[in-house]
């Protein structure tokens, strides 16, 4: 049987070679893992809260909130100061309901988020699916309403009201089946 030989370093730790011994790689501490030291789960709440359905996170509604809340205020600005040159009052108006709804509904994602992370076994997201629906539909509609002049758009409108109105009543649902 061949025995082991010793490396040169070993050999000879006074010597500098290229070869650097392997460092152990760095992890964590258990509790910050969110483990506790037998290798579960802190608590089911604390594990769940990482996948709510498996697939959405509950920051995916607080990030597209914040992204539509942010388009927004850009918007807003974008037409208090570049449209106003441009469009009609009609239309500016048109445009600014677009805004400021886009704008309600985005803080309603951002509750959807914080709703979905407090109670994950709860079914917020259709909330917010709802909510982005609204969102594209109906403030969608009314800016390509003000920008092209295009009237038959106006009929998408109510179908974007409609879903806002379904995503507050599963938000109100889904909230009351809490308690």
């Amino acid at each position: 049987m061949k025995k082991p030989t010793k490396s040169p370093r070993a050999a000879n730790p006074s010597s500098r070679s290229s070869v650097r011994p392997k460092q152990k790689s760095f992890e964590l501490p258990d509790e910050i893992r969110g483990r506790t030291r037998g290798g579960g789960p802190r608590d089911e709440r604390a594990s769940s809260r990482r996948h709510v359905t498996g697939v959405i996170r509950p920051q995916l509604f607080s990030v597209l909130g914040a992204g539509f809340a942010f388009l927004a205020v850009a918007g807003g600005a974008f037409g208090a100061h570049s449209l106003k040159a441009i469009l009609t009052p009609d239309m500016l108006a048109v445009f600014e309901t677009g805004v400021r709804y886009q704008m309600y509904h985005a803080l309603a994602l951002l509750a959807v988020g914080w709703a979905a992370y407090q109670y994950p076994q709860a079914s917020f997201h259709i909330a917010g699916w709802l909510f982005l629906a609204g969102i594209l539909l109906f403030s969608g509609s009314l800016y390509v309403l003000a920008l092209s002049g295009v009237r038959w758009l106006g009929a998408i409108t109510p179908l974007g009201g409609a879903l806002f109105l379904a995503g507050w009543g599963v938000l109100g649902w889904q909230f009351w089946k809490q308690q």
